[in-house]
C-alpha cells in the first residue's frame, strides 16, 4: 500500500514565516521501484528512509500542534529520549492539510541508557488518541519539497498529481 508523510522544517537560522514541507510517498510494493527511478516531472526526487523507533498517536489536522506538545509532554514522562531519526506526520484520510483530516504524529524514540521516570500510557483526549510504539522499516520514497509561508497544500499536491501520473494510487491499503 501507498503511504503519505510529511513534515516541516525551518531553514537554519530563519526567523521568517516561510518554511519548507516535505511530502513523501512510499513506493515499496507499488511496482515503482526500480534501481535507478525516473519520474517525469523533474521536481521529484527519490531517497532511501531508514526507518526508526516512534511514538505514534492519531489527532486531527487542525490540532496537531496541540498534539504535539502532548507527546513531548509524554516523552519526558517516559523511558525514551528524543531519537535523530526524521519526525513525520502520516495523512489517513484525503483531504488538504488545512482541513479537518486524521493524521498520525510519528516523534522519533530513542531507549534512554537507564531508565529515567515511570512510563506514562497517555489514555488520550479530545486532541490525542492514545501512544503506541512502533517501529518502521526502511523504504523508498518519491518526495517533494515546497517553501513558502503554507507550503504543505503545494507539495502535497504536487506529491498527489505525481502519484495519479504515475497510477501508484488506489492500491488496496492504501491510506489518502
Amino acid at each position: 500500500p501507498v503511504r503519505l508523510f510529511g513534515f516541516s522544517d525551518r531553514e537554519p537560522g530563519s526567523e521568517s514565516d516561510r518554511y519548507g514541507y516535505e511530502a513523501w510517498i512510499t513506493l515499496d510494493g507499488t511496482g515503482f521501484v526500480s534501481e535507478t527511478p525516473v519520474s517525469k516531472d523533474e521536481r521529484i526526487r527519490f531517497k532511501e528512509f531508514t526507518g526508526g523507533t516512534y511514538a505514534v498517536t492519531r489527532a486531527l489536522a487542525p490540532a496537531t500542534g496541540m498534539a504535539w506538545r502532548n507527546m513531548y509532554a509524554w516523552l519526558q514522562l517516559s523511558r525514551y529520549s528524543l531519537g535523530a531519526h526524521q519526525w513525520l506526520e502520516e495523512h489517513l484520510s484525503a483531504g488538504s492539510p488545512a482541513s479537518e483530516m486524521e493524521v498520525d504524529l510519528y516523534l522519533p524514540l530513542h531507549a534512554r541508557t537507564k531508565r529515567g521516570g515511570r512510563t506514562v500510557s497517555d489514555k488520550g483526549n479530545r486532541w490525542v488518541q492514545a501512544i503506541e510504539i512502533e517501529t518502521l522499516s526502511p523504504m523508498k520514497v518519491a518526495y517533494f519539497r515546497a517553501m513558502g509561508t503554507e507550503p504543505e497544500h503545494k507539495s502535497f499536491e504536487v506529491m498527489m498529481q505525481w502519484a495519479k501520473d504515475a497510477g501508484i494510487l488506489g492500491n488496496p491499503g492504501t491510506r489518502v
